[in-house]
C-alpha cells in the first residue's frame, strides 16, 4: 500500500492544499517549527482511521466552512482508490472511489486495512520526537520493558484475561481445597451416594430382581432376531414368488442363445459405414470429370496473353523511372508548403514582437542568447517573491491571532481564579463529608451485629434442645442398663450405666458452659462518641462544592500552561520576522544582477519572468526555423530540375511523338505502359498457377477414390465375404445375436437388484420349484407364529417384575435421593465442562503467547540488532532480549556488556528507533503500510544520521516511508526529487476539486 496523493479542503492550518508522493517510495516533508507537520501528519492518520467528533472539532480550520479531504492510494491488489472523509456528510464516515468509478464504504475500508486500527498504526508504523521524550522519563529498571512492548498491542489485555481466568480456575477447583465450587459440590455427592448405599443393602431381593429383568430382556431380544431371520426368509420367498416370470425369461433366452455360432465377424457399424463410403466416392468422381474439362480451357487463354510482353532492358528503365515519379510529387508539394511556412514564420515574428512591446528588433532579436540556467534563475526569483509576500502577510496573521488568543487566556484565568475557595472553606466542607461517611459506616456496624445476635440465639436454642435431648437419651440407657443388670445378673451394666450417666452430664455441662462463652464474646458493646451525621442535602452541596473547586484548580493549572506555550510561540515570530527581512534583502540584490544582464526586463514584473522566458524562447525557436525552411527550398529546386531533365530524355528517346507535353503528362504515360505490362505477367503467373493445381487436384482425386475402394473391399474381408449381399446376411445375424444378449444382461440386472449375490447365482445354476416354496412358506408362517407367542409369554413376566421392582423404589425417601443425586450430578457435569472451557482457554491463550513471541520475537531482535550495527559503525556488535529480570542489554565491539541505561541518551534513542523500525518491518509481512517519523533524530550525530538515511533508503524499497523534519542537513543528504518543501503550498479551486 502507498499514499500517492494528499488532498486537504480543510485541515487545522491547512486549506486547499495539496502534496504529492507519487515519485518516491521515501520522501523527506521539510518545514520549519509550527509549519504545520504534525498536523498534515494527523490529516493521514484521520483519512485512513477517521476521528471522534471531538477531535474533528479540534482541528477544524478557522478560516475555511469545510473540515476533510481526499488521500490518493494505490494497492497492489485493487489498484489506485481515492479516500474521502468530510465532516459534515455522514458523520466524517469514509467514501472510496475506485478507478472504474465504483463507490465503497467504511466497511470496504477496514477490509483493505486488514483490521488495522489507528491506535495499531501509531504503535508499529509512526512515531515522533515527543516518543522519545517520554522514553527519556521512563525509569531505568522499566527500560527493557518498555522497548519491547512498542508496538505490540493488547499484551496489557492479554495479562488482564489470563488473571481473570485463573480467578474463576481458583473459584470453582482446588485440589486441596474446600471453598471451591466444584469441591463443596463433590463432598454433597459423596454424602448422597453414601446414603443412596444404605438404603439400597436394606432391600434384599432388588440385585436379584434387576437381574430377572435383565435376563428376561435378553430373552427377549434374542426371540426377536430369530423372528426377524424367519421374516427375511419369508420375504425371499415370496420374492422368487414373485419374480417367476422374469426367472423363467432368463433361462428361456439362455437356450436360444445356444442356436447361434459362438462368434460372428462383423465390423462395427458395419452397415452405415458401407453406405457411408459409397456415398462419399460419388461426389469426387463427378469433380473429376469437371477438372479434366478446365484443363483444357486454361492452356488456350496462355498463349493469348505471352504476345503483350515489354522487352526486360526497356522495362527495367521505365520502372526507375515511375519510381523517381512519387519523388518528384512529393518534392512538389514540399515546395509548396515550405513557402507557405515561410510567409508564416515571418508573419508570426512581427506579430510577438509587437505583442512583447519590449523595445526588440528582428536584428536585435538575432543577437539575444539565453543560458541553459536562466529560467531556473527567473523561477526561484519569482517563487521566492512570492513565498516572501505570502508568508510576510501570514506573519502578520499570527501576530494577531496569538494576541487575541493571549488575552482570551488572561480573561479565563481572572475568571477561573474568582470561582476558588478559601482554605478554611475547603475544610469545613471536607468535615462534613467526613462525618458523613463515618456515620454511615457505624450504622452499618451496628445492623450487622443485630443481624449476628439473632443467628446467634436460634442456634443457642437448638444447642439446648439438642443438649438436653443426649442427657435424657443417657438417663433412659442409664435406667435400661439398670433393669436388665438386675433382671439377667450382669454387673458390667452397671458400669456401663455409670459411664452414661457421666458422658449426658458431661455433654450437657460443656453444652452450657459453650453458650455461656458464646455469650459474652457477642456482648455488644456501646459505641462510643456516636457521630450524628449531617443532612443529605448538606453533604451534597458539600461534594458539590469540593468538585467544582478541583476542576477550577486544573482550568488555572491548563490556562497558565497554555498561556506560557503562547509566549514561546511570540518569541519564535520574532525570530522567523527577523530571518525574512534578511530574504527580501537578498533578493532584491538578485532582480538587480538579472537587469543588468538583461536590461528589457527592467519593463516587466518579476511574477511575469517565467511567462516572458517560455514566449522569448519560442519566438528565437521561430527565427531558426525560418532560416532552416529558406536553405531546404534551395536544395529543392535543384532536385526537381533533376527529375524534369531524365523523364524528357527518356521520351525523345522512345516515344517521340509525347515530348512536347508536360512533366506529370510525360510520368503518366510511362506508368500506363507499365501497369499494362504488369497486368499480362501476372495474369499469365496465374494461369500457369491454375494448370499446376489443376493437375494435383486431379492427382489427389484419384487417390481419394482409391481409398473409398480400399475401405470397402476391408468390410468385406472383415465379415470373410466377396459380395455386398453376403455382406447384408451376416449383418443380419450379428445384429439379431446382440440383441438377445441385450435382453438377457436387462434380465439378469433386475434378478442382481432384486436378490442377493449368493441367492442369484443358486437361480442361475437351478430353476426354482414353485410347489416347494409354497410349502417352505407354511412352514415359515407357522414358525412365526410360534415366536411371537412365547415373546408375549416373556412380556407378562417381565412386567410383573418391574412392578415388584417399582414398588420396592416407591418410597418416598429414597426415590428423592436418587432424583436429588442426579441433579447433583448434573450440576457438578455443568461445573466440570464450565471449569474444563475455562482452562482450555488458559492453555490456548498460554500457547497464543508463546507462539507470537518465538514468531515475531526472534526476527524483531535479529533486525534490531542489523540496523543497530550500521548505525554505530558496528560500535556495538550483539544484543541481547529483555527477560523479566534483566533489561535490555548491548554488547560493544571490545566484548563488554552494558545494560541498555549505562549507555547515552543519543545512543538509547537509536536503539529504540531500530526497534521501531524492526517491528514496522516484521509487521509488514502482512500490512504494507507506510512508515511515518516526525523529527525523530534529534540525538544523531551527522555520520549516524548518514547511517539512518541509508538505511531508510533501504527499507523504502519494499515499504513507503515518509519522514517529516525541520533538520537542514537531512534534505542535504537527499535527492532533490525525494524533498517536499511546505513552504511550496500548492492551491486548488473549488472547479478543480469537483472535478476530482
Amino acid at each position: 500500500m502507498k499514499i500517492e496523493q494528499a488532498t486537504i479542503y480543510g485541515f487545522g492550518k491547512w486549506v486547499d492544499y495539496t502534496i504529492d508522493f507519487t515519485e518516491n517510495q521515501f520522501t523527506c516533508v521539510y518545514g520549519e517549527n509550527e509549519s504545520g507537520k504534525s498536523t498534515l501528519q494527523n490529516f493521514i492518520l484521520f483519512m485512513l482511521f477517521g476521528y471522534p467528533p471531538k477531535k474533528r472539532n479540534y482541528y477544524r480550520p478557522k478560516t475555511s466552512g469545510k473540515m476533510g479531504g481526499r488521500l490518493r492510494i494505490s494497492d497492489p491488489q485493487v489498484g489506485i482508490y481515492t479516500i474521502e472523509r468530510l465532516d459534515e456528510v455522514q458523520k466524517g464516515a469514509a467514501r472510496c472511489f475506485l478507478a472504474d468509478g465504483t463507490e465503497c464504504d467504511e466497511t470496504w475500508l477496514q477490509e483493505r486495512l486488514r483490521g488495522m486500527t489507528k491506535d495499531i498504526y501509531q504503535s508499529i508504523y509512526s512515531f515522533s520526537a515527543l516518543d522519545l521524550q517520554a522514553f527519556e522519563e521512563m525509569k531505568d529498571e522499566d527500560l527493557g520493558e518498555v522497548l519491547l512492548g512498542i508496538g505490540l498491542t493488547g499484551s496489557n489485555n492479554i495479562y488482564l484475561i489470563e488473571k481473570n481466568l485463573d480467578q474463576k480456575l481458583d473459584a470453582l477447583f482446588k485440589p486441596n481445597g474446600k471453598r471451591p465450587v466444584i469441591n463443596e459440590q463433590l463432598n454433597v455427592l459423596d454424602q448422597l451416594q453414601a446414603e443412596l448405599v444404605s438404603m439400597e443393602q436394606n432391600e434384599g431381593t432388588y440385585i436379584e430382581k434387576q437381574q430377572d429383568i435383565t435376563m428376561l430382556k435378553a430373552e427377549i431380544s434374542e426371540l426377536r432376531k430369530m423372528g426377524v431371520r424367519e421374516k427375511d426368509r419369508l420375504l425371499l420367498i415370496e420374492k422368487q414368488q414373485n419374480n417367476e416370470s422374469i426367472i423363467q425369461d432368463y433361462h428361456h433366452d439362455i437356450n436360444q442363445q445356444a442356436t447361434y455360432p459362438t462368434t460372428i465377424k462383423f465390423p462395427e457399424n458395419g452397415r452405415e459405414r458401407l453406405q457411408t463410403l459409397k456415398e462419399s466416392r460419388l461426389p469426387i468422381q463427378s469433380k473429376y470429370d469437371v477438372l479434366k474439362a478446365n484443363l483444357d480451357r486454361i492452356v488456350a487463354k496462355q498463349e493469348e496473353m505471352e504476345q503483350q510482353i515489354i522487352a526486360n532492358d526497356l522495362y527495367e528503365e521505365m520502372q526507375a523511372l515511375i519510381q523517381q515519379k512519387n519523388e518528384y510529387e512529393e518534392n512538389k508539394k514540399l515546395q509548396s508548403q515550405l513557402e507557405k511556412e515561410l510567409a508564416k514564420q515571418v508573419a508570426q515574428i512581427e506579430a510577438e514582437l509587437d505583442d512583447l512591446h519590449i523595445g526588440l528588433t528582428r536584428d536585435e532579436l538575432s543577437t539575444v542568447t539565453l543560458p541553459f540556467h536562466i529560467e531556473k534563475i527567473w523561477n526561484e526569483l519569482k517563487n521566492n517573491t512570492e513565498q516572501l509576500l505570502l508568508e510576510s502577510e501570514q506573519s502578520k496573521q499570527e501576530k494577531m491571532t496569538w494576541e487575541k488568543q493571549r488575552d482570551f487566556i488572561i480573561e479565563q484565568i481572572e475568571e477561573v481564579e474568582a470561582h476558588l475557595l478559601s482554605e478554611e472553606r475547603i475544610n469545613e466542607l471536607n468535615d462534613i463529608v467526613r462525618a458523613n461517611k463515618q456515620a454511615d459506616y457505624l450504622k452499618k456496624e451496628s445492623e450487622n451485629a443485630a443481624k449476628k445476635q439473632a443467628e446467634w440465639e436460634h442456634i443457642q436454642q437448638r444447642r439446648e434442645e439438642n443438649s438436653k435431648t443426649m442427657l435424657i437419651a443417657s438417663l433412659v440407657f442409664a435406667i435400661l442398663c439398670a433393669g436388665l443388670a438386675s433382671m439377667f445378673t450382669m454387673p458390667f451394666l452397671y458400669n456401663i450405666m455409670a459411664l452414661s450417666i457421666i458422658a449426658g452430664v458431661a455433654q450437657w455441662f460443656w453444652g452450657k458452659r459453650s453458650i455461656q462463652t458464646m455469650k459474652e464474646l457477642l456482648q455488644e458493646k456501646p459505641v462510643d462518641n456516636p457521630v450524628h451525621p449531617h443532612h443529605e442535602q448538606d453533604v451534597q452541596e458539600a461534594e458539590r462544592l469540593l468538585t467544582l473547586h478541583t476542576e477550577s484548580k486544573n482550568s488555572q493549572s491548563s490556562l497558565k500552561n497554555q498561556l506560557k506555550a503562547l509566549e514561546i510561540q511570540m518569541i519564535q515570530w520574532n525570530e522567523k520576522r527577523n530571518v525574512l527581512e534578511q530574504r527580501e534583502r537578498r533578493i532584491n540584490q538578485q532582480i538587480e544582477s538579472q537587469h543588468q544582464t538583461f536590461p528589457f526586463l527592467e519593463k516587466i514584473e518579476v511574477t511575469y519572468w517565467p511567462e516572458f522566458y517560455y514566449s522569448l524562447k519560442q519566438l528565437l525557436a521561430v527565427v531558426q526555423n525560418k532560416q532552416q525552411i529558406e536553405k531546404q527550398m534551395n536544395e529543392l529546386m535543384v532536385e526537381l530540375t533533376q527529375y524534369e531533365t531524365r523523364v524528357t530524355n527518356h521520351l525523345k528517346k522512345h516515344h517521340q511523338e509525347h515530348t512536347n507535353e508536360s512533366v506529370a503528362v510525360q510520368f503518366q504515360m510511362i506508368v500506363d505502359l507499365v501497369t499494362t505490362h504488369d497486368e499480362s505477367m501476372r495474369m499469365l503467373a496465374e494461369s500457369k498457377q491454375e494448370v499446376l493445381e489443376n493437375k494435383a487436384e486431379q492427382n489427389d482425386l484419384i487417390e481419394s477414390m482409391s481409398i473409398y475402394e480400399a475401405e470397402i473391399n476391408k468390410l468385406y474381408a472383415t465379415s470373410e465375404v466377396k459380395t455386398e449381399d453376403e455382406f447384408y446376411e451376416v449383418s443380419k445375424m450379428f445384429y439379431e445375436k446382440r440383441d438377445l444378449e441385450e435382453k438377457i444382461a436387462e434380465k439378469k440386472a433386475q434378478l442382481q437388484s432384486t436378490f442377493s449375490s449368493t441367492v442369484f447365482e443358486e437361480l442361475i445354476r437351478n430353476k426354482p420349484d414353485q410347489h416347494q416354496l409354497a410349502l417352505e412358506k407354511d412352514q415359515t408362517l407357522e414358525i412365526m407364529d410360534k415366536n411371537e407367542a412365547e415373546i408375549e409369554l416373556k412380556r407378562n413376566r417381565l412386567a410383573a417384575v418391574q412392578a415388584e421392582l417399582e414398588n420396592m423404589e416407591s418410597s418416598e425417601t429414597h426415590s428423592n435421593t436418587i432424583h436429588q443425586l442426579a441433579m447433583e450430578k448434573e450440576e457438578l457435569n455443568k461445573l466440570v465442562r464450565e471449569w474444563t472451557v475455562l482452562k482450555t482457554a488458559k492453555e490456548m491463550l498460554k500457547e497464543t503467547q508463546r507462539n507470537y513471541r518465538n514468531k515475531h520475537l526472534t526476527k524483531v531482535i535479529h533486525k534490531t540488532i542489523k540496523y543497530f550495527k550500521v548505525i554505530t559503525g558496528e560500535a556495538y556488535t550483539d544484543l541481547v532480549a529483555p527477560t523479566s529480570d534483566e533489561p535490555f542489554r548491548v554488547v560493544s565491539a571490545e566484548q563488554i556488556w552494558y545494560d541498555v541505561d549505562e549507555l547515552s541518551k543519543g545512543t538509547i534513542d537509536q536503539l529504540y528507533i531500530c526497534l521501531r523500525l524492526a517491528i514496522s518491518e516484521i509487521m509488514s509481512e502482512k500490512h504494507k503500510l507506510p512508515f511515518i517519523m516526525d523529527d525523530a533524530f534529534v540525538h544523531f550525530d551527522s555520520k549516524r544520521m548518514e547511517r539512518m538515511i541509508d538505511i531508510l533508503q533501504d527499507i523504502s524499497k519494499n515499504q513507503q516511508v515518509i519522514l517529516f523534519t525541520s533538520r537542514q542537513e537531512i534534505i542535504d543528504s537527499l535527492a532533490a526529487s525525494q524533498v517536499t518543501y511546505l513552504s511550496d503550498r500548492t492551491y486548488i479551486t473549488e472547479k478543480e476539486r469537483s472535478t476530482f
